[in-house]
This record gives structure tokens, C-alpha cells and sequence, in this order.
């Protein structure tokens, strides 16, 4: 008797009362009538491929078992997690003398301490994987933990970072989508329908988005930089003290661009004492962020000291662009420079500018005060009061009791924001 007979028997059985193998006749049914059968064979056959498909389970690792590769257990490991309701992250790992990895813990991704987080799903789940690589370099697992102190969701498995991904077919079809015109909320519900709804497609409309604008800000095309750079000469040619610099990726497309017109070089070599750097702007179709370097002149008036486009926000970004910047101006480091709270141009500015004083804009705090303060009682006089203890404090022991003032008459011992920027406090407030 193979599987499927057995499989078939015990079906029929569970369902007519009868172990017989033979029971699938009618016959054996008690159906007197041959030609009106009770039950369809292939129909049962069916039924019993469909009950197999839908209790097929992706089991948790156990201990003894042997992998090629981590990427092989991390892969096993987070199927099971699919399918239980949590996601997977590696927790920690460790190389031998050689470089390599000698063993690696995967935990559920709540499985951390939250010692220095107010709030966080973390919850120090307990639930994890130990593997060891052994002599023949394949990855035996030595401890496993199966119990979570949380609750399983497994219908909302598809919305955990750890399981959500774009495959080749969907980049595709949104890069094309978005050549040709389309709205990226049209591209999205239209690869929704096409997988049979929002569970079905394997990551969020969220994630398609920034898929959308991370091919916008790196859309530009091989030709572009040979272009730029050619348009960028013809100004050179024009006028002789043009600066301009740009950075292209492995693939020859644009990454960075710097300019700076001669007579913004000339100016900052008499106003070089403050300059403001500002990322606010976003422009074209690309959505590269557009810097501006602007001074001030004996006049009080702004003065343009430079422009530039850049692919990404991270520290390595904003190093190339000051340390470019600072070349066309003749390596002269201004005393004191304005920028947005953002800790990639803070460490930038720190390794590239050391000896400059780095102060963050109080137009762009001010801007955040509404929204920091919108669940604040007495919202009005709250803020009204900030302010007055920013621009009203004459030296730095009134603004500290100003300010303490201020915080405990408002209830804001906790307010996370408002003990950040007093943490920053001689960056930004004009007392300092």
C-alpha cells in the first residue's frame, strides 16, 4: 500500500466509518444504485492534495540539524517565522582568527533589552537559534529556544520587516510604470490586483514608495555626468574662476554635484565668518536633495556661496560635499557654520570642519515647536513661553532658570524633545 492509498483510506475512513481500502467503491458505500455514486474518486483524491498542501509547515530548526550556510538556516529559520507570526534578526555572531564566522545567534526581533528605549516593541523574547560552524564548514545547531513571551500573529506576518520584499518581476514592472508616467498609486494598486490584494504582495505600498524614489534619486542616466560635465566646461570657458565637481557610482551615473560661481568664491574670502548650509529643498523629478551654502555680506544681505545636488543624506554624502566645497574656496574653514540638526552633517562637519563652530539653525527648531508641543496642555502659553525663554534669556544662568522654570511650571520633566535640545542646549541657544 503506497502513501496516497493510505492517505485515502484514512480519509474515507475518518469521514464514512470504514477502514477498507476498499471503501472507495460504492459498493462498500452500501450505495445500491452503481451509476449515482456518493462519492467522486478523483474528487477524493483532490481533497486529499489540497488537505496536504494547506498542512504543509515549515518547521523550526532543532538541535542537531546541519546547514550549508548561514543564509540557508537564516532562510529555514525565518519560513518558520512566516508562518508562526514573528520576524527574525541575527543577533550576534562571532569570528575565528581567520575572519571567518565561528558562530552566529538568530533571535525573534523582540528579543532585545529596551534599557535605553522608552518606547519599543522589544520585550526580550526569549525565542532563539545557536549555530556553530564546525570543521567540515557546515553549521550545526546547538541550542534552540522555541517559546515567545508575546503573542503570534501569523495573519500579520506579511507586514514584518523581516518578510517583506520586492522581487526582480515587481522592480521591474514600477520602474517601467514610472518611465512611463504612471502615479505610483496607480503602479501599486495595479501590482496588488495582479498578486490577488494587499496580503498577497509580499510588502507594503510603503516600501514600494521608497522604491520609487530611491530609482528616482538614481535614475539618471550613463550620459548624464558626460553631459553635466560638458555643460559645467562651457561655463569654465565663460568664466575662468567657475568651480564645479562631481561624483558618479560604479555604473557612471550621477551621484554628486558641486558648483560655485567665481564671484561667490570671491565673496566668501572677505564674509567667510558665518555661512548656513541648508538640504531643505527638494527639486526635479530625481527628488536629490538641493544644498545651498549662503553667507552674509557687510551689508547684512545673503550671498550665494555654492550649490549643490546630492543622491543621499548619509555622512559619507555630506564629507565629500565640504570637503569639496572647502577646496574651491581655497581651503579657507569659515569660523562658524548653520546647519539643521542632522547627525550626518554634524559628524560630517566634526571630522571635515573641527576648527569651526557648529551651531544648529533656530529657525528650523522653531519650525518643529507646533508639532513637539500639539499634545501639551495649555498649547498656547506653552509655546509662547518657549519662546521667550530662547530669545529673552540675556546671559546663560537666566536661560538655565528660565528654562527650569519653564519645564517644571509646563509638567515637561519627560518631554523627550524639549531634554534632547537642552542636552544640545550650547548649539542653538543664542545666550551660549
Amino acid at each position: 500500500m503506497n502513501d496516497l492509498e493510505m492517505a485515502r483510506a484514512a480519509f474515507i475512513r475518518d469521514i464514512f466509518g470504514s477502514s477498507d481500502i476498499e471503501g472507495s467503491s460504492h459498493e462498500s458505500l452500501g450505495c445500491e444504485d452503481n451509476s449515482v455514486p456518493l462519492v467522486d474518486e478523483v474528487s477524493i483524491s483532490n481533497v486529499i492534495h489540497e488537505q496536504d498542501f494547506n498542512i504543509v509547515s515549515h518547521p523550526i530548526p532543532t538541535v542537531g540539524m546541519s546547514f550549508g550556510s548561514v543564509d540557508e538556516l537564516l532562510e529555514t529559520y525565518q519560513d518558520h517565522a512566516k508562518e508562526k507570526g514573528f520576524a527574525v534578526v541575527i543577533r550576534s555572531s562571532a569570528k575565528d582568527e581567520d575572519g571567518q564566522l565561528k558562530y552566529v545567534w538568530l533571535s525573534c526581533d523582540r528579543g532585545r533589552n529596551t534599557y535605553f528605549e522608552k518606547h519599543s516593541k522589544r520585550v526580550n523574547c526569549p525565542a532563539k537559534v545557536r549555530a556553530i560552524r564546525g570543521g567540515d564548514n557546515r553549521w550545526l545547531v546547538s541550542k534552540v529556544v522555541v517559546e515567545h513571551n508575546h503573542e503570534l500573529i501569523p495573519d500579520l506576518s506579511f507586514l514584518m520587516r523581516g518578510h517583506r520584499e520586492l522581487n526582480a518581476r515587481m522592480k521591474r514592472q514600477l520602474q517601467a510604470n514610472e518611465r512611463a508616467g504612471i502615479r505610483p498609486s496607480k503602479s501599486i494598486r495595479m501590482l496588488q490586483i495582479q498578486e490577488g490584494g494587499p496580503k498577497n504582495l509580499g510588502c507594503t505600498s510603503k516600501d514600494c514608495r521608497n522604491f520609487i524614489d530611491a530609482s528616482r534619486r538614481l535614475g539618471l542616466e550613463k550620459g548624464d555626468a558626460e553631459a553635466i560635465r560638458k555643460l559645467f566646461l562651457t561655463m569654465q570657458e565663460r568664466d575662468i574662476g567657475f568651480f564645479h565637481t562631481l561624483q558618479v557610482d560604479d555604473d557612471n551615473r550621477l551621484a554628486n554635484i558641486l558648483w560655485i560661481h567665481s564671484r561667490s568664491r570671491a565673496s566668501f574670502e572677505e564674509f567667510h565668518d558665518v555661512v548656513s548650509f541648508d538640504t531643505t529643498y527638494l527639486v526635479n523629478r530625481y527628488r536629490m536633495p538641493f544644498a545651498t551654502v549662503v553667507g552674509v555680506n557687510h551689508h547684512g544681505h545673503s550671498i550665494l556661496l555654492g550649490c549643490a545636488l546630492i543622491s543621499h543624506e548619509d555622512a559619507k554624502s555630506f564629507k565629500w560635499l565640504f570637503r569639496n566645497w572647502l577646496r574651491g574656496m581655497r581651503n579657507v574653514h569659515p569660523r562658524c557654520i548653520l546647519t539643521d540638526q542632522c547627525e550626518s552633517i554634524k559628524a560630517a562637519v566634526r571630522e571635515v570642519m573641527p576648527d569651526s563652530i557648529h551651531r544648529f539653525c533656530l529657525w528650523h527648531i522653531m519650525c518643529k515647536v507646533p508639532a513637539k508641543f500639539k499634545n501639551v496642555p495649555n498649547y498656547d502659553a506653552t509655546t509662547k513661553e518657549f519662546k521667550d525663554v530662547v530669545y529673552d534669556s540675556l546671559s546663560i544662568q537666566m536661560f538655565e532658570r528660565n528654562w527650569n522654570d519653564f519645564i517644571r511650571r509646563n509638567s515637561l520633566e519627560n518631554h523627550e524633545w524639549s531634554n534632547d535640545l537642552y542636552n544640545e542646549r550650547e548649539s542653538w541657544v543664542p545666550a551660549f
